[in-house]
């Protein structure tokens, strides 16, 4: 991609459940967008330290509570941890597109009117270049190691990787966790 990379980070507040852990929020280009993240590091060492890009689900973010139960974890453990905004989620979130995306995802892509088919077609497009583009960014980071990243993912987040990780060698492993919601529960 010719784009530049153009990222920018700063410190910010750790989790208040993690004392010690470092916080970074980043940005980044990608296709013409500007994609917030947030990249954990632990607390001790320079690095360079392994890298998790680990993603939310449907209707989540970045800074998704459910996301701390492995992140945190990991970095304790000298992991960094980074985790982007999808299109239409958090920061990126739209409220009338964002809603018809999560209906469009909990209601089968396949009975949706054409236009939901083709916002998720695009979505699906450009969150794929996301987190290409995420992991060009993080690499230009010092305290990164570039050659010792992994992906994992919750719910939409395990689909995206799916289709994510077979197009960038750089994920040397991937941990995908997909939840099927029964007709029951989508209807409550």
């Amino acid at each position: 991609m010719s784009e530049p990379v153009a990222l920018w980070t700063a410190c910010v507040a750790a989790p208040a459940e993690a004392p010690g852990v470092r916080a970074r929020r980043f940005e980044y280009s990608s296709r013409g967008d500007r994609v917030p993240g947030l990249l954990l590091l632990p607390a001790e060492g320079d690095g360079p330290f392994p890298l998790v890009l680990l993603q939310h689900g449907a209707g989540g973010s970045k800074r998704s509570d459910y996301l701390d139960a492995a992140r945190l974890p990991w970095v304790q453990r000298g992991v960094a941890v980074a985790s982007i905004d999808f299109p239409l989620h958090g920061e990126r979130a739209s409220a009338k597109l964002s809603e018809q995306l999560l209906a469009a995802t909990v209601n089968s892509v396949r009975s949706a009117h054409a236009d939901t088919i083709a916002l998720w077609s695009e979505f699906s497009r450009q969150a794929i270049a996301d987190l290409g583009r995420a992991l060009d960014a993080l690499t230009e980071i010092p305290a990164l190691d570039a050659e010792r990243i992994a992906y994992a993912g919750f719910s939409l987040g395990a689909i995206l990787g799916a289709l994510f990780c077979p197009t960038d060698p750089r994920p040397r492993a991937a941990a995908l966790a997909a939840v099927r919601r029964s007709d029951a529960d989508i209807a409550e």
